[in-house]
């Protein structure tokens, strides 16, 4: 799946960058087994 899909790609790619820097980890071409709910309010993803 592409981050931002239907963003220019210049910005998707700019804004996503800046996303990494802030700690936000990508999973390029993975797909997700589950997503759960924490309870903080999190999610959780199992690859």
């Amino acid at each position: 799946s592409v981050p931002l899909r239907g963003f220019d790609q210049q910005m998707a790619s700019m804004v996503t960058g800046e996303m990494e820097t802030r700690g936000v980890k990508f999973h390029h071409r993975c797909i997700p087994l589950s997503v759960e709910k924490q309870e903080n309010g999190q999610l959780k993803a199992r690859w």
